[in-house]
């Protein structure tokens, strides 16, 4: 048998007394307030108090004798109250046949409404059939008035049924306070601003040391789940003191686990409809070109090809024919073969542009740290590059690099002079302080209608706008591009309502014949992925592409794997793509770490995470190293771990007992 509970909807109703509610306590019972004023009657009523208190005192044995000779007069209560006594001396089978009088009459549905409900909750906990809760359900919806003790037991129903959200709403619109269920509710909604406000509350009301553990516990909880890194090391403070003496870490230990639903469907929409600073970058990534030469003369743009200045350009590219002739190759290969090639074309002497299209074929396919390592080598050989100096910039900030000559850095990219000016600016407006002056006109005429011209004006018009442009270049001129099109299809028509809206989506997002949304630049499938979970359809999309070797999509497909089907498989996917590529990208690690802990190997994730922190001296490695000290206690310098909040598509953390122990509170 589960474990038992006797919920807050279980209260005394002590005679001509106001309700007395008494949380999680073995010894609630139901009291009888209705009595008449007769001496016969005056008598009963005594001798159900004497029962009641009996019960209070757990001799239960004498309170059921006490309430057998009260059944005569007070039958439905008297009956409630043997029953629970049954139940607290864990005589199950009596305890049913009690609450099955008071189940099996119907006319207790509106006579006695509030003790039909209680005998149906406690016939669940006994039998775990779920007809009982379909009964007290039923039973609300029958009744004309709802008192504040029914829908505390409406309150519990709902937390079995896992109705979350609307036990929250009838837990708030019952008059009298209870702050710690309300934060308990909060948490679990994911709602932890109020679950913080409720939980302080809660702290000043209470007196109890074990109280007072859990919810300093569940701050810290709410905290590591926000980010909220000042309030986290307050708390962390006060758990120091308390260390010697504390247990809440053993009843609910944190745990890692794979969300794979962080986001309500509408946070995915608003995070494609309005991108936020690492979605703005791998946009930037995304369109930014191939370059050819260290002037500014040749680039490669994704939509018109080569773009040159003049037609001596063409005989510089001849003149540097060899690297050239690979590059052109590689760039219509698959982006993490391209990465594995163009590396290898890269020797102590390279040129500025070879080292800067490295590093773009490396943040296209999110490796971060090995973006800035060529970016920045590219920024060295050629200071006079904006667009490199800005690059460097932005895949510094993705990994959180402090650069020492930022100032001066920042400075050189906004003279009016050097090479590739104006998209070095524009790069630095959108990516690294939007506040920053560009002058339009300024802009090199040559590359005006490139890709990447449009792609900064689209992202300049998103971050006036807050939401995707009515009017952009980008999506008139560019719908094959498969983000594009992923754009032009959630900007919403005019006069289109929400209803319409999604409805649209739903009906005409590709989910069948979606390939170019299954491989290249990983900002494709991850636009992909989120717009099906903005409009509930993931688990409806084909994620098969028949004899594709092509380790982009089998990054992807370890993705799916994850999400939909086996994570062992993902797991062999990914290790076999770590291990011929020589990837070490931090994406890639993650998702390691996901597939692992999704296939129930908590002890492989960690090792991943350790490799992590080690290799890329990632923040967010630190972070999830920090929650599992805590859960051991070893506060020493646990700040260190905690500089930024954790920020991570799938892995989640989340408290073990803690459903268990809000059904039982």
């Amino acid at each position: 048998m589960k474990k038992l509970l006797i919920c807050a909807f279980s209260c005394l109703y002590l005679h001509s007394a106001p309700i007395n509610i008494i949380k999680s306590q073995p010894e609630i019972l139901f009291e009888y307030k209705n009595l008449k004023e007769s001496q016969s009657k005056i008598e009963l009523n005594i001798e159900f108090n004497k029962a009641v208190a009996l019960m209070k005192d757990k001799k239960y044995i004498e309170a059921i004798e006490a309430f057998e000779k009260t059944i005569s007069f007070i039958e439905v209560p008297s009956y409630l109250n043997i029953a629970i006594a049954y139940y607290n001396l864990q005589e199950y089978d009596n305890a049913k046949l009690y609450f099955e009088k008071i189940y099996q009459n119907p006319e207790n549905i509106y006579d006695e409404s509030y003790a039909y409900m209680s005998a149906c909750y406690y016939l669940y906990q006994i039998g775990d059939d779920d007809k009982y809760l379909d009964s007290i359900m039923s039973t609300v919806k029958k009744v004309q008035t709802v008192d504040e003790q029914t829908k505390t037991l409406l309150v519990d129903t709902l937390i079995i049924l896992k109705q979350y959200e609307k036990a929250l709403e009838v837990q708030n619109s019952i008059s009298y306070e209870n702050e710690f269920k309300k934060a308990l509710l909060y948490l679990k909604v994911g709602d932890f601003e109020q679950a913080d406000i409720y939980l302080d509350r809660a702290d000043l009301k209470t007196l109890n040391p074990e109280l007072k553990e859990k919810i300093l516990w569940f701050k810290i909880y709410s905290n590591l789940k926000t980010g909220k890194i000042s309030r986290l090391n307050d708390n962390l403070s006060h758990l120091e003191q308390d260390r010697a003496r504390f247990r809440a870490n053993y009843e609910f230990p944190f745990y890692l686990v794979v969300n794979k639903q962080k986001l309500t469907n509408k946070e995915y929409l608003q995070k494609l409809q309005y991108f936020d600073e690492d979605r703005n970058s791998d946009f930037i990534f995304y369109f930014a070109p191939y370059i050819f030469s260290d002037t500014q003369e040749i680039i490669f743009d994704t939509a018109k090809g080569f773009i040159a200045k003049n037609s001596t350009s063409l005989n510089r590219l001849g003149n540097m024919l060899k690297y050239n002739n690979e590059l052109l190759k590689y760039i219509k290969e698959d982006p993490i073969i391209r990465v594995y090639k163009l590396s290898q074309l890269v020797k102590t002497n390279s040129k500025s542009y070879e080292l800067y299209n490295l590093g773009l074929a490396y943040a296209q396919i999110f490796d971060f740290h090995n973006a800035y390592k060529y970016f920045s080598k590219a920024y060295m050989l050629n200071p006079g590059n904006k667009l490199f100096a800005s690059m460097t910039l932005l895949s510094a900030k993705r990994i959180n690099k402090e650069i020492s000559e930022k100032k001066y850095i920042e400075s050189n990219i906004l003279k009016n002079d050097g090479l590739y000016n104006y998209f070095g600016q524009m790069v630095y407006k959108l990516g690294i302080r939007q506040s920053a002056q560009v002058e339009l006109e300024n802009k090199e005429g040559i590359y005006y209608d490139s890709i990447f011209a449009k792609s900064m004006e689209f992202l300049d018009l998103m971050q006036k706008e807050k939401s995707i442009p009515q009017n952009s270049r980008l999506l008139d001129e560019h719908s094959k591009d498969p983000v594009v099109y992923i754009l032009s299809m959630l900007k919403q028509k005019d006069g289109e309502n929400e209803f319409q809206y999604i409805s649209r989506l739903q009906d005409r997002f590709p989910i069948q014949y979606n390939n170019n949304f299954l491989q290249g630049p990983l900002i494709i499938t991850e636009f992909y992925i989120d717009a099906l979970k903005s409009i509930g359809m993931l688990a409806h999309a084909n994620f098969d592409i028949y004899d594709n070797k092509n380790p982009t999509y089998l990054r992807t497909k370890a993705i799916k794997e994850i999400y939909l089907g086996d994570p062992k498989e993902a797991i062999d996917i990914l290790e076999k793509i770590q291990y011929t590529y020589d990837l070490e990208d931090k994406y890639t690690f993650y998702l390691l770490v996901a597939a692992y802990l999704q296939a129930s190997m908590p002890n492989e994730a960690i090792l991943n995470i350790s490799l992590i922190k080690s290799l890329l001296k990632d923040p967010n490695a630190d972070y999830l190293t920090g929650v599992l000290l805590i859960n051991e206690l070893k506060l020493s310098s646990i700040s260190q771990y905690f500089k930024q909040a954790f920020n991570d598509p799938l892995i989640d953390i989340e408290l073990s007992g803690f459903e268990e122990y809000l059904k039982n509170y």
